[in-house]
């Protein structure tokens, strides 16, 4: 077994998804999300790696590759060779890190009552975030508000903001953002 790092190319990605036989089903959110983070250049290399076997069947690792063909744009990642096809069961059967966990390493708060969340988070987290939707931080110390609220429809919560006369929405796929001036200075998000 061997690690590298390898920049990925929509290329190389590719190729190494010509031998993704026997993977789980894709979640195209799931893969927009990492586009979209690729494309603004916040995607972060956290040392978990692409997975293959010794005869390079891919194990783990299709999501982050469709992204970066989605993307167009080249990703650092890690990359384990030469690992047993029978490790693929037991990959990804850990609890995964929620945002409430997020927050908390990152020193804010989360509270989830029913589908909605509400994220108090640093200045900085929320703009790298949600850019220039976030709200004006005069008067504030340390912490912002950040809604989000679990909807079946993204496309429904954008048509009934905009029938409400909310300006400035900002849509992409399986999510609508109400930059903060428009909403009482609170940032909301409404994802599916």
């Amino acid at each position: 077994m061997y690690f590298e790092t390898v920049y990925v190319t929509p290329e190389i990605a590719a190729e190494w998804l010509q031998s993704n036989d026997g993977n789980r089903t894709v979640k195209r959110q799931t893969v927009e999300q990492y586009a979209r983070d690729m494309s603004a250049g916040r995607w972060l290399m956290t040392g978990e790696p692409i997975k293959f076997t010794a005869d390079s069947r891919m194990l783990d690792g299709q999501h982050r590759c469709l992204a970066v063909i989605a993307s167009g744009v080249a990703v650092l990642m890690a990359v384990v060779r030469g690992l047993d096809s029978g490790t693929q069961l037991v990959m990804d059967s850990g609890p995964s890190r929620s945002a409430a966990d997020a927050l908390k390493i990152k020193g804010g708060k989360s509270v989830v009552v029913g589908n909605s969340r509400v994220d108090i988070v640093t200045e900085d987290e929320l703009k790298a975030q949600f850019g220039d939707a976030v709200p004006d931080a005069e008067g504030r110390k340390a912490y912002m508000a950040g809604l989000t609220f679990r909807t079946l429809s993204a496309a429904k919560a954008a048509r009934a903001l905009q029938d409400g006369k909310i300006g400035g929405v900002i849509e992409s796929a399986g999510r609508v953002v109400v930059p903060a001036r428009q909403a009482l200075n609170a940032l909301l998000e409404f994802i599916e």
